[in-house]
Formats: structure tokens, sequence, C-alpha cells
């Protein structure tokens, strides 16, 4: 008999936010709640296996009374249980609070599985679960798209950047979801009804801890200093190629050019430090995680930090070396005992190492290993944390500021952290891999001696994305395809299209579930977020959902045979026409932008 705890966040509907510049604040009113779309989905996870294997499933969420309604829904859902953390002393919690009095929840109730969303939509920091899953003491396996339950065995597969991994876990375990892992029910109006009667159980502060200074705001280790809008403002010029579809695509290549041309370079802050405090960069066994790291040197180089390169203990010899190019200007080996490398030794014996040397600031590539990895360590050092920031910068006072992005993209957030060293993870792709001038930095090593742990064991690695279609997070120029191409054939037509231009590819949900493309694909709410200088959409409807993975592309071309697609109100520039003819008309064109966009990045 199992026992499910599922962790479930009420988040705004994001596609309707809208941002006021005159406050600096998003505006709420006439915006819809519901629940977070993937705790929607580990939900359906716990119900099924319930009633595969036997057990309870209970649901839990942290927030204010009007939160009800979101646990009456997973109610209705299958859950037997709701539980509700709501509490004066809970406001203003940022995720290490949010996790501690969660933890606590699940400690209290007992549990053989705590399940959860990757992320949140609102948020987006995929923080939560990996901190829970370190103040539990439990393993952990984030991002999984398939979970079987084999005796005292749970088997887990989990999408990562370059393709999928397996991996076994003995209960007790923390897991979390990403969409493909099934698709939730709609209860039924009987179950709807049930789910009304059930009682929802609040808890306060209170019944998880006498001290009060683990919640809210004397709980969090992070804050928000402001917020700024970073969407681009579009004006959709469309032209109708129906009929004269050359004249109609040498106009809407025009457009594209000249919107491109007019496009402002992005702010460059040239803050620097006074003195040169050492910056720790992660540097983990992977091509994303590597790249990251190197891109991240040069920038903290550029802001008169010591660029620290801290190489995990399964990563090669020559990455010290490629650190070196890129920036660092020291390098700390850190080693273990001879066993399996994981995300829970890194992030002890990264945390063996700050508790001995106590660095500035401590960064982490945003990948999935890599969160996993800043979670666990955070919350074992009581540490603020950043999740996926997009930029990094000095404030007069010498603090780090660290830019997320929040709400879908349509904010973005200056974070400091009240605790030492400042901590974290930055995105793949946003800042130039640079190169420095040949040096021999300093190598030193550690030893640590992380404690056993009953982490998750890795069985199979299976990678299918590899270099098709392109590096996403650092492509400038990205050809997306849509459900509206036709077939599988089209999409990979469609792919050789765009590889012809060097540009990368991405895809509509749609796209993905038709299994014409991977996951990793997948652009945007529940996908990738991109920020390239050009985004061609092809064969696109125009879901909102979509969209929210684009409001950082600098300017979106939409080409479509539907003159009433909503792709066009999304757009700079449309094009109307069947879309192989369109295509054909407009590659030399689009090939040539890309070689100048190429060029000049």
């Amino acid at each position: 008999m199992l026992r499910i705890v599922v962790l479930v966040k009420m988040v705004p509907d994001v596609s309707q936010l809208r941002f006021n510049p005159e406050t600096n604040t998003l505006i709420r009113e006439g915006v819809k709640n519901a629940i977070n779309p993937f705790d929607r989905r580990a939900v359906e996870a716990g119900v099924i296996m319930k009633e595969k294997e036997g057990g309870q499933v209970v649901t839990v969420s942290m927030g204010p009374p009007s939160a009800d309604e979101v646990l009456r829904s997973t109610l209705a859902a299958g859950a037997d249980r709701a539980v509700l953390l709501t509490d004066p002393a809970f406001a203003g919690s940022d995720t290490l609070a949010t996790s501690t009095a969660l933890s606590m929840a699940v400690r209290r109730l007992g549990f053989d599985m705590v399940l959860g969303g990757v992320s949140s939509v609102d948020a987006e920091t995929s923080q939560v679960i990996p901190e829970i899953a370190q103040l539990l003491e439990a393993p952990l396996v984030t991002n999984a798209r398939s979970i079987e339950v084999n005796g005292s065995t749970i088997t887990v597969v989990r999408d990562f950047e370059e393709g999928t991994e397996t991996y076994e876990v003995e209960p007790p375990a923390v897991l979390s979801v990403n969409e493909k892992i099934n698709h939730p029910r709609i209860p039924s109006e009987e179950a709807r009804v049930k789910a009304v009667q059930m009682p929802v159980e609040r808890w306060p502060a209170s019944s998880l801890s006498s001290d009060m200074s683990l919640f809210g705001a004397s709980g969090s280790p992070t804050f928000v200093k402001s917020l700024f809008d970073a969407s681009y403002q579009r004006r959709p010029v469309i032209f109708d190629g129906r009929n004269d579809l050359p004249s109609a695509a040498s106009k809407c290549l025009a457009e594209v050019g000249r919107l491109l041309a007019e496009a402002p370079s992005e702010a460059v802050d040239m803050s620097r430090a006074t003195e040169p405090k050492p910056v720790w960069v992660v540097v983990m066994a992977g091509s994303q995680e590597a790249r990251t790291a190197q891109e991240v040197m040069g920038k903290v180089r550029g802001l008169g930090l010591t660029a620290v390169a801290v190489i995990a203990p399964d990563v090669v010899e020559d990455l010290v070396a490629d650190s070196a190019k890129a920036g660092a200007e020291e390098v700390l080996r850190l080693s273990v005992p001879s066993g399996t490398p994981s995300a829970f030794v890194d992030a002890m014996a990264l945390r063996q190492a700050i508790e001995r040397d106590r660095p500035f600031a401590v960064l982490i590539p945003s990948t999935v290993k890599g969160r996993e990895v800043a979670g666990r360590l955070a919350a074992s050092l009581r540490l603020g944390l950043t999740g996926d920031a997009t930029d990094i910068s000095l404030h007069r006072r010498g603090d780090l500021i660290q830019v997320k992005p929040a709400f879908g993209g349509s904010v973005m957030a200056e974070v400091i952290s009240k605790t030492s060293p400042r901590m974290a993870t930055v995105r793949p792709g946003v800042f130039p891999l640079l190169s420095f001038a040949p040096g021999q930095p300093s190598v030193r090593s550690l030893e640590t001696k992380p404690s056993a742990s009953a982490d998750a064991k890795l069985v199979l690695r299976t990678v299918r994305m590899g270099s098709r279609g392109g590096d996403l997070d650092r492509a400038k120029v990205i050809i997306c395809g849509g459900f509206g191409v036709g077939s599988l054939e089209a999409f990979q037509s469609l792919e050789s299209y765009a590889t012809g231009m060097g540009a990368a590819v991405a895809a509509t949900r749609k796209v993905v579930d038709a299994g014409w493309a991977p996951p990793q694909a997948q652009v945007g709410l529940t996908g990738r977020s991109v920020h390239p200088l050009l985004m061609v959409e092809v064969g696109v409807s125009g879901s909102a959902n979509h969209y929210i993975g684009l409001r950082r592309a600098r300017l979106v071309l939409s080409v479509n045979s539907d003159p009433e697609a909503s792709s066009f109100r999304y757009c700079d520039v449309g094009l109307v026409s069947d879309l192989v003819p369109a295509l054909d008309a407009l590659e030399d064109g689009l090939r040539n932008l890309a070689f100048s966009i190429e060029r000049t990045k």
C-alpha cells in the first residue's frame, strides 16, 4: 500500500497577465487561477499508481484559503485527502521557506513517494522538489516522463537535454514529472459533486514547527528587488501571398530585414567589482553543463570578479584546459572516493568545499542535473538560490543581482540573496562564449567525502537529440514547425530546410505528441523558452501557451495558409500562403538573413 503525497500549487493563467510599466507590477485583476499544469499531471500519476498498486493519495498545497478550490479539483481527480497549509506566517515565502514548510507537512503525513510538477509556470525555478528531497534526505529523480512500480523498486525514465535516462530507486523517494507523463483525466460530474462534500484540512504554521522564523519572509534567504517587462511589443504586419506570392514574399523579407536592422542592442551593465571576489562556476560532466559553465566564466570576468572553475568529481581532464580558455583564473578539482557519480554526490562534495573556502558566489548550469545539484546544495546549507537566471550584474553596494524570468516570461525579476555565498542556476546560452589568452590558472585539488546515500541508480542513458535540430538555447535563428505542416515527412523536410541555412529546429506540443519531434524541441509554456533574433513559425496554429515560449524572441515571422490563424496575432511579420510554395519563395532571402545574423552575432 503506497503512501503517495502529491504537492500542488495554485498559479495564475500566465497568458492573461499584463505588466503595468508605470507601477512596475503585474496586473492580476480578472486573471483566473488554476492548478499548475505540471502538478495536475503529478496528481494523475499518483492516482494511476494507487489504482494499480493500492494505497492512498494525499495532495498538499500552501497558499491562501482560496487554494481550497485547487485542492478540491485534485479530490475530484481521485485523491483521497487534501491538506492546505495556510497561515499569515507563510506570506512572502521564497522557494527555501516553501520547501521547508512542505517537507515538514510531508514528514507529518508519512510517505513512500512524493510527487510534484517539474516546475511551476509562475516562478519557473524547478527548485522546490530538489530542495524537498534534500530536506527529507530522500532519493531524487526530476523531469520524469514515466514511472513504474515493480515490487520494492521504482523505475523512472526522465528526459534530459540530449535524450532520456532510466533510474531505479527504492522508496521513500521524491520525483518530479513533466507533461509527457500522462494526459490527466477529466473528472465526472459525480466526482466533482463528491469532491465538494469532502473536507480540505487546513494546517497552520504552528502545526509544523514552533519556530516561526523558518517560514515566510523571515525564513526566505532571497528577495525580489524589482520587476521589469521583458517581452517585445509586437505590431503584426501581414502580407497576403495567395494571389501574388513572389511579390508578397519579397515584401515580407524586406520587412523582416528592416525590423532586424532597427533592433536595439541589448543593454550591457558595465558595473564592475571593486575587488576580485571569487565566484565559483561549477563544471559538470555533460556537453550542456560544460558549455554553459564556460559561457558563465566570461561573464564573471567581465564583472571584474575572479572566475573559479570548480570541476565536479566525474569531469574529464580536458575540461580543465577548456575552462582556462573560457576565462577561469583558478581551478578547483573536487574528488570523491570511488563510486557512482550522481547529483547528490556532486552537491555534497560542493557543500564540503564551500564550508571550507566560502566563495562570494556559486553559479551552476540550469540543466536537469544542474538544478538537482543546486537545489540539494542550497537546502543543505539553507542558502538563497535563484533559479534559471538569464543575467547577473553587480549592485552599487556590491551585491550580486540575479535576473530571472517569471510568469511565462511576462516579467523579469531582479533577485538578491541575503545569505552567502550567493547561489544561482544560469540558463544555457544567455552569455556569449568568450575566448581568453592562454594562461596557467592555479590548479588545486580537494578530496571530499560525501556521506553514503540511497540515491537513485542510473541504469540506462540514451542520447536521442544529439546535434539534431541545433542548439535551441543558443540559436540566433530558429524554424519552428506546427501541426499544420501536415505529416512526419513534411516536418522532416522542414528540418532539412532549416539545416540548409544553419537554423535550429523547434516544434509545438502537438508535433511532439505526434512523435514527429523529440520533447527537447518543444517550445512553449510546458516546453522551452527561447530567445533567438529571428523565429520563423511554419504551420503553427497560434496557441497562447506556445507563444509564451517566444516572448523573448526578437522578431517572429509567421507563415500560415489560414488568414485567420491566431499565429498572426503573435508575430511581427506574417505571410499568408500555402506552406511549401511559401518556404520556396522565402528560402534564398531567409538564408541570407540567417547568414548575416550568424556573422554579426
